[in-house]
């Protein structure tokens, strides 16, 4: 192996690519390599390949309610609890409070909660200090479409979309 200058690629990087090799082909770990030593992936190398992504879509559009409350909305994995209870968490996370009926309480059958599919990222203009996000979110019923229409798809209305990873 060697770079474009023809040296040979230092022994810490190919260490690196190797373990880098092992994790994503999901071999063991304790395998022998072709020198007949054993490989080990170190607590770093595993905390920063076993990270989980999450996102969330924020709409900074703020509507007053029918009850005269003003209201945002928030999608990532679920939505924002409009009215939190003490000691209730932000978002949603029972399952009556996420999954709701298709059209009443007598029916058995629940809809699943409207959520971001994809993002994507993309730097603009001549010298790249602009940023593009396109955002594919599912929704899947007409009163969800209704009740989120004013916070994300209306001309002008701002958005704030995060999106990062934790370790587990």
């Amino acid at each position: 192996m060697s770079n474009f200058n023809l040296r040979p690629i230092p022994k810490e990087i190919r260490y690196k690519l190797l373990q880098k090799q092992k994790a994503f082909a999901r071999q063991s770990i304790t395998e022998a390599t072709s020198a007949n030593k054993s490989l080990e992936l170190d607590d770093d190398f595993l905390n920063f390949h076993n990270r989980s992504t999450w996102a969330h879509m924020i709409g900074l559009t703020v509507i007053p309610g029918e009850d005269e409350k003003e209201r945002i909305a928030i999608i990532g994995a679920g939505e924002l609890n409009q009215e939190p209870a003490a000691n209730e968490p932000l978002m949603k996370s029972t399952f009556d409070s996420i999954y709701r009926p298709l059209k009443d309480n007598k029916n058995t059958l629940y809809r699943p909660i409207s959520g971001i599919k994809s993002i994507s990222t993309r730097y603009e203009g001549t010298l790249k200090a602009a940023r593009e996000c396109t955002v594919n979110f599912t929704i899947f019923s007409l009163e969800d479409l209704d009740r989120l229409s004013p916070y994300f798809f209306r001309v002008g209305s701002e958005v704030l979309v995060e999106f990062g990873w934790n370790v587990a």
